[in-house]
């Protein structure tokens, strides 16, 4: 976050200098048990949960509440998730969350059952226990907050929240999804591929190799988003006029809608949807070869994130992240959806620099257990995937519960 306004685009550059704030704690709303309510209007709410799903400890966790009795609950969760968006880049990119620079978006709590709940984690980068793993949000227990850790400016946090989300509501008010139409791609399909679904835009896969005992679906927009809440500079006469011109974050909200319809036509809208990008190599610290200094993020954490702003870094900078979303469900779909901390490949260096070392590695040992305890999917079940999204089902689904205005 910069202290005043660079230049017209929907991002936290333009929210304008945000004030120090008085010695005197400033009072933060928390009725109703809900928790710290960082923006709220009459139809939207975003807060700090009274109790958190993970400690503050591994990063700040947002929850996105809407409107609970409404005609579409589909456009109401994508509604709620472009808010989220908006949240992440507040996370990953300003200093008032400043062991944050990256964040994770989740559609559903298979934990709690609550299918449709729109949560924002923030990944502490200083906390070994959080960063570039899957966030754990599985019936933790963790106990009940009423007020942020001290490395947090409450009082400021919220001020460049009230600042920052209305853009957001703009452009919450004035997306149209797919308003160029669905644009399904049909043909055949070798057997051995393992796409389910194509349009001219996006790619529905499924991973063979899954990150769980379940079934792993991959939602992918075709043209690369490094983040899913990066944005585009604005003309301040489209901004005024209402033109529509974030177009990575469309592509994204689109993404979601079908990642929800997939979710939904297949497993009856259990499991969970995540976008998260946590094995990323250049999250990685600069001492492991990465691109993340999380030295200077100590310093000056506003330095350290500007300079891997996809919009701004240089190409050794870049963390190399793309946007996809995962929609991971169980074997057992009213089961918690549980993840390997690190990816295999990730496991097998680390356990052999650890033998090469002589030093303890049993924890790398454990990982790679429980990835040859998951199963590979098997082509029929692929096939089956395919044979249910197909012949404009999932177009279909998309047209009656997605397509057009975001908000009526």
């Amino acid at each position: 976050m910069n202290d005043g306004v660079v230049s017209p685009e929907i991002g936290i550059e333009n929210v304008g200098k945000i004030p120090q704030a008085d010695s005197a704690k400033t009072e933060i709303e928390t009725e109703g048990g809900k928790g710290i309510i960082l923006f709220r209007t009459n139809d939207i709410e975003l807060f700090v949960p009274r109790k958190p799903n993970v400690p503050l400890t591994e990063g700040i966790s947002i929850r996105v509440e809407g409107v609970k009795n409404v005609t579409n609950k589909t456009k109401e969760t994508l509604r709620e998730f472009v808010y989220a968006l908006g949240a992440g880049k507040v996370i990953a990119e300003s200093r008032q969350t400043p062991d944050e620079p990256w964040a994770n978006t989740r559609i559903g709590n298979s934990s709690t059952g609550d299918l449709d709940v729109v949560d924002i984690y923030g990944i502490n980068a200083r906390n070994p226990d959080s960063w570039r793993k899957p966030v754990d949000a599985n019936s933790r227990n963790v106990p009940e907050i009423n007020s942020l850790d001290s490395h947090y400016d409450e009082t400021r946090l919220v001020k460049l929240f009230g600042r920052y989300m209305p853009k957001w509501k703009k452009l919450a008010n004035i997306m149209k999804l797919f308003q160029n139409g669905i644009n399904e791609i049909q043909g055949q399909l070798s057997e051995a591929s393992t796409t389910v679904w194509e349009s001219d835009r996006f790619r529905v896969s499924v991973n063979t190799d899954p990150h769980l005992n379940g079934i792993h679906i991959l939602v992918d927009p075709k043209e690369k988003i490094s983040r899913q809440w990066q944005t585009v500079h604005e003309k301040q006469a489209d901004m005024e006029n209402e033109v529509m011109v974030q177009r990575y974050v469309q592509q994204v909200t689109e993404a979601a809608a079908i990642s929800l319809g997939v979710r939904q036509i297949i497993f009856g809208g259990k499991g969970e949807i995540h976008n998260s990008g946590n094995w990323a190599g250049g999250l990685k610290d600069v001492s492991e070869g990465g691109t993340l200094s999380t030295e200077k993020l100590a310093q000056n954490p506003k330095m350290e994130k500007k300079l891997h702003r996809p919009d701004l870094a240089a190409k050794d900078k870049d963390f190399g992240t793309a946007v996809h979303f995962h929609i991971y469900v169980p074997e057992d779909p009213n089961a918690p959806v549980v993840l390997p901390v690190m990816s295999e490949g990730e496991a097998q260096e680390r356990l052999k620099i650890a033998r090469e070392q002589r030093i303890e590695g049993s924890a790398y040992k454990a990982i790679i257990d429980q990835w040859n305890t998951i199963p590979k999917t098997d082509s029929a079940t692929v096939l089956d995937i395919r044979n249910k999204l197909g012949n404009k089902v999932l177009t279909q689904w998309l047209e009656e519960n997605s397509k057009g205005q975001l908000v009526s």
